[in-house]
């Protein structure tokens, strides 16, 4: 249905990882079952972005309300940012600079928590609702860090 051959593809994969762990740890010489079981990809589906308008209302409309006060600003922080949810909870105090010439975030690896890909690292500027989200919360986002 609306399963794309791409998702059912990455589930494939999970769970052929799960069977080759218990295959290596209990020694079982399993033949990978899900070696060949690939669906080929369609055409890639793009879901389209929200408009401005459409965010906008969204704020607008005091539909956030019920949200608590960290919730909200981390729900802020992606409007023009762009970030991952995981990646604005995981931020530190020592990554927020709101006083630098162009405020930022800085998105990277630390001791106990890896970045999604090789590439997630960035420095992110802050704007708009973003900023104004990260100024209620400099020290970042406690109730939700890691």
């Amino acid at each position: 249905e609306d399963y794309s051959a791409g998702s059912a593809n990455k589930d494939i994969g999970h769970l052929a990882q799960i069977v080759d762990t218990i295959d290596s740890r209990m020694r079982l010489r399993l033949e990978a079952p899900f070696a060949n079981l690939m669906l080929k990809e369609g055409k890639a589906s793009k879901r389209p972005p929200f408009s401005v308008e459409q965010l906008l209302a969204i704020v607008r409309c005091n539909a956030l309300d019920g949200l608590n006060p960290e919730a909200r600003g981390i729900l802020l922080t992606m409007v023009e940012t762009g970030m991952r949810p995981i990646e604005i909870c995981g931020l530190e105090e020592e990554a927020i600079f709101l006083e630098a010439d162009i405020p930022h975030v800085w998105v990277r690896p630390k001791a106990n928590w890896e970045l999604k890909t090789e590439y997630s690292e960035r420095a992110i500027p802050l704007v708009g609702i973003s900023l104004e989200a990260m100024k209620a919360f400099p020290k970042g986002f406690p109730r939700y860090l890691d």
